[in-house]
């Protein structure tokens, strides 16, 4: 415990259910959060969100509004969510 920066850097936090905006795509999402995390450029803020939605296997359903996802999809777009 003695880095904390580096410690908050690798720790993550995925509740059961969670809140998000169900009328709006997972890639729009992703993007949105993305720039309050102050991801400022766009082109690396887009091939971040894209990887995040390859590796947990969303990328295919990415324009797809939120709240059409299953429950393990949903957990997927949790864990993506940078």
């Amino acid at each position: 415990l003695e880095d904390k920066i580096a410690l908050r850097q690798t720790l993550g936090y995925l509740p059961q259910s969670f809140g998000v905006y169900p009328k709006m795509s997972a890639e729009d999402l992703l993007l949105y959060f993305a720039r309050l995390k102050g991801i400022t450029n766009k082109k690396e803020r887009e091939e971040i969100v894209q990887t995040a939605l390859e590796i947990t296997n969303l990328w295919e359903v990415r324009k797809k509004n939120v709240k059409g996802y299953s429950g393990g999809m949903k957990q997927r777009f949790g864990i993506a969510q940078l």
